[in-house]
């Protein structure tokens, strides 16, 4: 297209310099290999030396610089003034504006890796400490945010949803069914990352014809592990350390919240009273179970954690449930 050869190569070669010469009364540019090949007489001949590109530099011009320079034939203040050159005065113009799926995306991208993460430990102390409320709720919203911008962008579809879908609801199954973080929860755990990984990327199967695919996917399995496992360590500092504390302070709504939730129906003969002693079967959180008379049975505490094993008193039976403390030898 005619431009300088030397400056394009200027481009993307870092180390030539580039100088621009007068001989005769014509511009050219040359090298520096190029101009220490001149003979000495050609050298008397040019007329002015300027360096255009220096060592260790890539040519780079603003509008003014790249018609100087032979780049460009003309700066223009608008986008009617390029009609105007090229004789469409009279076109009508048709802007393209952003939609709000595109502005929405744009927004969320740089907060994925965070609503990941927040979405898997919120999930992860859910599991951990059952009753599905606020964690539950707001791993489901980070998750579903972070699936819906991809699906806008193109990478998720349906299927990749679906996975969601599917894991949530082992995840369900985990704390309303079978409580104590199993294969149903580990199923769902590994569904809900599956279903990350392929929503970061528009294949499922790495291609060999195409190495980058391979690259990608050992990416974004790398991010989305990596955000499991760091979700992990923070959601089991959340459920020994923060919860406990939170739950002395909130004693009352949090216990509510949780006797709600409890399967405990003391109107039923149980066989036990307050008073009895026993142990915690399973962690109570505040809610687990307790074998108590040789009877496993649904128990709730006043709000604080009890490890599996300790030795536990019935408080009271109020409410149709059983409430548990230490028991302090």
């Amino acid at each position: 297209n005619n431009y300088p050869v030397v400056l394009a190569e200027s481009m993307v070669t870092i180390d030539m310099e580039v100088y621009q010469v007068t001989m005769d009364g014509k511009k050219s540019f040359i090298n520096k290999k190029a101009y220490n090949d001149l003979t000495e007489d050609e050298k008397k001949k040019i007329g002015k030396k300027k360096t255009i590109v220096a060592k260790g530099e890539l040519l780079t011009m603003d509008d003014a610089e790249a018609f100087d320079l032979g780049f460009s034939q003309k700066s223009v203040k608008d986008i009617n003034e390029v009609l105007s050159i090229l004789g469409y005065e009279s076109t009508n113009i048709i802007t393209i504006e952003e939609s709000w799926s595109e502005t929405f995306v744009r927004f969320l991208q740089p907060f994925l890796p965070i609503l990941m993460l927040i979405g898997i430990g919120a999930i992860y102390t859910e599991i951990k400490a059952p009753g599905f409320g606020i964690p539950g709720i707001a791993g489901i919203i980070c998750l579903g945010l972070v699936f819906f911008g991809q699906y806008l962008v193109g990478l998720a579809n349906y299927t990749e949803l679906l996975l969601l879908l599917i894991g949530v609801l082992l995840l369900g199954v985990e704390v309303f069914v079978l409580p104590g973080f199993g294969v149903a929860g580990i199923s769902g755990l590994i569904v809900i990352a599956a279903g990350l990984v392929l929503s970061f990327q528009g294949f499922v199967i790495p291609d060999p014809s195409f190495p980058w695919e391979g690259t990608l996917l050992m990416k974004n399995l790398a991010q989305v592990l990596g955000s499991f496992m760091l979700a992990f360590i923070i959601s089991l500092f959340m459920i020994r350390f923060v919860l406990p504390q939170i739950s002395k302070i909130v004693k009352g709504p949090y216990l509510e919240a949780t006797l709600s939730n409890s399967h405990v129906d003391v109107t039923m003969d149980l066989g036990v009273k307050p008073g009895d002693t026993g142990i915690a079967h399973t962690f109570l959180r505040p809610s687990g179970k307790v074998m108590i008379n040789n009877k496993k049975i649904d128990a709730i505490t006043q709000g604080e954690f009890i490890e599996q094993g300790t030795r536990v008193l019935i408080d009271k039976m109020e409410q149709n449930h059983v409430i548990v403390k230490p028991k302090i030898s």
